[in-house]
């Protein structure tokens, strides 16, 4: 008798557990990081954003190659498809750019940064999470490419947790891409036996990034990739979704940090495109 109520308060206490624990995922997932309502002005039909501060990043760390100015700007039209992927397509493009949103981020939260990217001539593609969490759909950036036939350079990248699973899908599909974008992120995966371009950015004041495991993901990029550190910038900022718990306070606003992570991202690849491609 006695050991049969031990054992019934033992699955009373597992329950339990388990219930706080589903309760607290629920609420985990319930909850995201919201775009701004900003970010709806990107949408308005000839919306242009405030005139980019251009490339003023006082420390660059280079793995061969540099970072420079480009000042021409395209008109860019951003549309929803109707699997609710978000486009920004500029006039005439020179290259293509898949992009995976960070975790619990909502994704349209990324428009203004590939606003950004569009005016420079990069056709990015930002494709929405179930959740808001990259890890369930890795595979999303397929098909993607196959709607634009007329881009032959193309990109995948992500912020923080959507960085590394860009990572991951590039990992297997790195004959079909260029390179890869990382935004206050890092790769698991090792990446240095393959030709893929890849480009890091991370602010000073990220106080959410891994610095321990960046490190370790500095080892696995191939050589010819670059790192550039946005003095200032934080974690957030690469997004338009307000304050992110565990973040450092940054000294620039998030308009500087997402034109010099485009300003610098552009140039980069600019030097790899095949020559007459610019």
């Amino acid at each position: 008798m006695k050991e049969n109520k031990k054992n019934t308060k033992k699955i009373i206490v597992i329950v339990s557990v388990l219930a706080v624990a589903l309760i607290a995922c629920a609420l985990f997932v319930a909850f995201p990081y919201r775009a701004d309502n900003r970010v709806n002005d990107y949408l308005s039909e000839g919306f242009v954003p405030e005139a980019g501060q251009g490339l003023a990043v006082e420390e660059v760390i280079e793995f061969g190659a540099g970072t420079s100015e480009r000042d021409e700007l395209q008109s860019v039209t951003v549309t929803v498809n109707e699997d609710g992927l978000i486009v920004a397509q500029p006039e005439e493009a020179i290259a293509g750019l898949i992009f995976y949103p960070g975790a619990r981020v909502e994704y349209d939260s990324y428009i203004p940064l590939m606003y950004r990217m569009a005016q420079k001539g990069i056709t990015c593609a930002l494709v929405k999470m179930p959740l808001n969490f990259a890890f369930l759909d890795i595979n999303a950036a397929d098909e993607v490419r196959v709607q634009f036939p007329e881009i032959e350079n193309w990109y995948v990248g992500g912020h923080s947790l959507g960085g590394a699973m860009a990572a991951y899908y590039v990992k297997k599909h790195a004959d079909e891409y260029d390179g890869l974008l990382l935004l206050g992120a890092y790769t698991t995966v090792d990446l240095s036996d393959t030709d893929l371009k890849v480009y890091l950015a991370y602010g000073t004041q990220d106080g959410v990034l891994n610095r321990g495991q960046f490190a370790k993901g500095r080892k696995k990029v191939p050589k010819g990739s670059c790192e550039l550190v946005i003095v200032g910038g934080c974690h957030a900022y690469f997004g338009d979704y307000g304050r992110q718990a565990g973040d450092g306070h940054p000294y620039i606003s998030r308009e500087e940090q997402m034109d010099y992570t485009v300003n610098g991202f552009v140039e980069y690849i600019l030097q790899e495109l095949p020559e007459g491609e610019d």
